[in-house]
């Protein structure tokens, strides 16, 4: 369930600076920016703006996709500011891309850098041809997902390229339902009477990478006499739930419960690690916590057995207990562990990205979610409020069920956050940010948050996969479309904006 969270680049510039600091003033110093100079030096989110042009049969099939987008990287930024284009559809396209340079902070990636700005890019223009056609726009995704990939299924069976019609389609039918899409879907500005609220509901979809890091990942299990266990990792925790996952993996292993589990992360002599980029987090450490209290429970048999009257083979674990198969005669766990005497079982496992490509029923990489949420627009004053989002999402085998719903419900609300309140407001002339503080730059209240509905779409059998960033990814453009199949007209600037839903009302006419 790793992540990628925030800035990558603030933290670096700190460090240098209060290395310099610290040399002159002969002791160490610890330099904390405020927000505003947060802003100037360590990066910001980029933007994008396209024009797009779709084309599609009658019967809703898109036969072209061309799109002309604009970016701003920033100072020193370089290529474009969006991800794959189209995302996840394997249409026929044309992409045209231009990089405008302006005085300002520079891109860094922010949770699924690139990906949300590619799935609304895509997922609106569906809607938009949907509505052309009058068909209902989850039919239309329906009828042009992209199919599982018969190579793929030849060379790697559990792959997300050999499986993206069957991930994709099942997520839609479970969304819909949960949703109940066929209940509450109308025409655009269609559905509602007179008055001025108006009901809407959208849909997106998304995918990731997730996978294993390429570099080693290392951990460590400790059997002590007196029954206690301790796994150790120099990973880090700032938000992924690892140290429960870690206890998780290794308290099933030894048939014990995760609380008994002591787990010691985050220094250089625990081994190594890999950053938490990129939702690798889960992929790279679980699996060496496999490993490690996999060959630590092979250890303590041979370390006990000959003690126990057994055979290391003989040797079983059952829930708080360790069994002999031969004549079913079992001791407690701390009973089996005294045995030991003076001897401690320390055992290591690593996982690297060749071992998950060799083993992708371990871990694995690319997931598909789908998102559909539901808003209400008052079109008097063009307040929207969004008021449920149903989320289904494929991550391999789920390790941490209560870890993932919560990094999905955390990306969700990062994504109402993209469609309804986050700006940053420029200054034309000098590039600074006019709004750099917490009062002028909007973030949504606990009041301001949909009802959030998980499904983790758990495939079991492709191993384990990161979960960090694609919760993020499809909720603006499924709240987008939400919008648009209320009031009947697209708005086409986020956030989506009292000021910027009556212009768009406007420019209809008035009327939704």
């Amino acid at each position: 369930m790793g992540g990628g969270f925030g800035s990558k680049f603030g933290p670096d510039i700190q460090g240098t600076v209060a290395a310099h600091l610290a040399k002159i003033a002969g002791a160490p110093v610890k330099l904390m920016l405020d927000r505003e100079a947060e802003i100037i030096a360590a990066g910001n989110r980029p933007s994008a703006f396209a024009t797009v042009k779709i084309a599609g049969t009658k019967d809703g099939k898109i036969t072209a996709y061309e799109i002309d987008v604009h970016g701003t990287p920033g100072v020193g930024g370089a290529g474009s500011t969006v991800g794959p284009l189209p995302y996840v559809y394997p249409f026929e396209s044309r992409r045209k891309n231009t990089v405008i340079r302006l005085n300002t902070g520079s891109q860094r990636a922010m949770r699924a850098p690139g990906h949300p700005q590619s799935c609304y890019l895509t997922e609106c223009a569906i809607d938009d041809v949907a509505a052309l056609l009058g068909l209902d726009p989850l039919q239309v995704r329906l009828k042009n997902l992209p199919q599982n990939d018969s190579a793929a299924i030849n060379n790697s069976p559990l792959s997300y390229n050999a499986l993206k019609h069957t991930i994709y389609s099942k997520e839609i039918e479970i969304a819909a339902e949960l949703a109940k899409w066929k209940e509450k879907w109308h025409p655009p500005g269609k559905g509602n009477g007179n008055g001025p609220l108006k009901h809407g509901i959208g849909m997106g979809i998304h995918t990731w990478g997730g996978a294993a890091q390429g570099q080693p990942n290392d951990c460590t299990v400790f059997i002590a006499s007196d029954g206690s266990v301790k796994a150790q990792s120099s990973t880090q925790d700032l938000g992924t739930a690892q140290r429960t996952v870690t206890a998780l993996v290794v308290a099933e292993i030894l048939g014990l419960e995760p609380k008994e589990i002591i787990t010691e992360i985050g220094e250089n002599q625990f081994g190594r690690s890999s950053g938490s980029g990129g939702s690798t987090t889960c992929p790279s450490q679980a699996p060496a916590a496999l490993r490690a209290a996999t060959t630590a429970k092979e250890e303590l048999f041979k370390a006990i057995a000959p003690k126990l009257d057994s055979k290391p083979e003989d040797l079983d674990i059952e829930p708080g207990k360790i069994v002999n198969k031969a004549t079913n005669k079992s001791w407690s766990w701390k009973e089996a562990c005294a045995r030991l005497g003076m001897t401690q079982i320390k055992a290591t496992g690593t996982w690297t990205a060749a071992e998950a490509n060799a083993n992708p029923g371990v871990s694995n990489q690319g997931v598909g979610g789908v998102q559909i949420a539901e808003v209400v627009v008052d079109t008097e004053t063009g307040l929207v409020r969004c008021t449920q989002v149903v989320a289904v999402q494929d991550v391999g085998l789920v390790v941490n069920k209560q870890g993932c719903e919560s990094q999905m419900a955390g990306g969700i609300i990062m994504g109402v956050n993209y469609a309804l309140f986050e700006e940053r407001i420029m200054d034309r002339v000098t590039g600074r940010q006019c709004n750099p503080d917490m009062e002028f730059y909007k973030l949504g209240g606990i009041e301001d948050m949909p009802k959030i509905i998980v499904h983790m779409h758990d495939m079991s059998e492709r191993g384990v996969i990161g979960i960090g960033e694609p919760a993020t990814i499809s909720t603006h453009a499924a709240i987008g479309n939400a919008i648009f199949n209320a009031i009947g007209v697209r708005v086409p600037y986020t956030p989506f904006t009292p000021d910027r839903v009556l212009a768009a009302l406007a420019a209809k006419g008035g009327k939704s």
